[in-house]
């Protein structure tokens, strides 16, 4: 197995130098989440309310698709491990063929359903901004995780930052210019932000197929090799379906359930939600970057039959995570101000203030839970046990997240009963792929059976 860095395999200074790239990408990629809202909350706190019940809805098809799509990534490092470097193009096109095909599907979606998936306070205006970025989603899918993968899968993580990070400050800019109606650009309010979205996929797309399609890239990796393979294509969906199904019920659920919280909480508490949501998710970047890395290395190790080198990633990725956990806690609990100012309307009453500061440590604990769990389940998917995954979380999220949110949102009207239960729920995820791990694969590795 050839290094992906120079430093010992398995250390902890290995998993940064990959990650902290793929960090820095995840953060720009919140930038997209994060920049409509900052946006939008300076437009009318309604837009804010209204793009909080939305987006999960694109999440839900946006995050099914990429469980698909970031097995590129696995399948990327497992050939560059075993050296199989003419195999590496064909994946890749694998994926944008599945893209592509997501347009069908998706635009009637957006069409004629949009208006069915939301809560009926935010309908008028999250019709046409859910109409359009469900449509778009294929689109970020090719730019963002199918054509990234390319270079993230070879361990080549920089340049993903560099690009991805630079098409979310187009994002900032076409928003700007798109909600408020700079110069001679009309003013298109809250689907603005989404036709922002949309021309920010565009462009990083184009740019990734510009070096995708390199000479170097054509003759080593086989970048031309477009031609469909039914048995490629395959393998790719069998690993990735079981987390693409788990992702689809589990965010189709949980978008459901912030349709039932719009409609049972008043506006404030909504609000309150949506801003402790919004910090969640601008950090959840240190998360999805540490664990996109996880897989990286894990995929690669798997490849090429290294199993010490899987035990001491494990290891440390596990002293990352105690760090992670103690940044969102200083960023989240400690001293949150700066993004209050950023989203905080002025004129919200006295009593919000504790409302939103219960919420956010209710976020803090989940997210914590889940810098743990997130690693886990990338380390599954690198040894391609996804079915226990998508069964596992397909049964906690149901049983565990949803029965009961919705029982305790008709009683309390109150979102924060829904947070902590979403909270309760990592740990228990945590836990259980944490002994799938420790009582299925560890004695196959130590054992030589694999």
């Amino acid at each position: 197995m050839s290094s992906l860095t120079k430093y010992p395999s398995g250390s902890v200074r290995e998993l940064w130098t990959i990650a902290w790239p793929l960090v820095l990408a995840a953060a720009s990629t919140t930038l997209m989440t994060l920049g409509d809202r900052l946006v939008l909350a300076h437009y009318s706190q309604e837009a804010f309310n209204a793009n909080v019940a939305v987006l999960p809805w694109v999440w839900t098809a946006f995050v099914t698709g990429a469980n698909i799509a970031f097995i590129a990534n696995v399948f990327v490092g497992r050939f560059n491990g075993s050296g199989a470097y003419d195999k590496i193009g064909s994946t890749i096109w694998q994926m944008l063929w599945f893209g592509l095909l997501l347009f069908i599907p998706l635009i009637p979606i957006g069409i004629f359903l949009a208006p069915h998936l939301l809560a009926a306070c935010v309908q008028e205006l999250g019709t046409p901004y859910l109409a359009v970025l469900i449509s778009g989603v294929p689109l970020g899918l090719i730019g963002f995780c199918i054509l990234p993968a390319f270079f993230s899968g070879r361990g080549k993580t920089k340049l993903v930052f560099y690009v991805v990070f630079s098409c979310n400050l187009l994002n900032l800019l076409f928003d700007s210019v798109l909600v408020f109606g700079l110069g001679p650009f009309p003013r298109l309010g809250m689907v603005g932000a989404a036709w922002g979205t949309v021309l920010a996929d565009l462009v990083a797309t184009v740019f990734w197929l510009i070096l995708f399609f390199q000479k170097s890239n054509r003759e080593q990796y086989g970048t031309n090799c477009w031609r469909f393979d039914r048995d490629l294509f395959l393998r790719c969906l069998n690993i990735g379906a079981p987390n693409a199904i788990s992702a689809f019920v589990n965010f189709f659920l949980w978008s459901w359930i912030l349709q039932v919280v719009a409609t049972y909480v008043d506006a404030n508490n909504f609000a309150a939600f949506g801003i402790s949501h919004t910090v969640y998710t601008a950090l959840f970047f240190l998360v999805e970057g540490i664990g996109q890395a996880v897989d990286t290395i894990d995929s690669n190790a798997f490849g090429a039959k290294n199993w010490p080198m899987i035990e001491s990633n494990m290891r440390s990725w596990l002293r990352l995570s105690c760090i992670i956990t103690t940044i969102t806690f200083f960023v989240m609990i400690v001293y949150p101000k700066p993004f209050f100012e950023l989203i905080i309307r002025r004129d919200m009453p006295p009593d919000f203030y504790p409302i939103l500061g219960h919420m956010m440590l209710l976020s803090w604990l989940a997210i914590g839970a889940e810098a743990f769990s997130f690693n886990l389940r990338n380390m599954l998917t690198a040894f391609g046990d996804t079915i226990f995954s998508m069964i596992a979380s397909i049964i906690c999220y149901s049983c565990v997240v949803v029965i009961p949110s919705y029982l305790a949102l008709r009683m309390t009207h109150d979102a924060a009963s829904f947070l902590a239960i979403e909270a309760v729920s990592q740990v228990i995820v945590m836990v259980v792929f944490f002994l799938r791990y420790r009582f299925h694969w560890l004695p196959q590795f130590r054992s030589g059976m694999l």
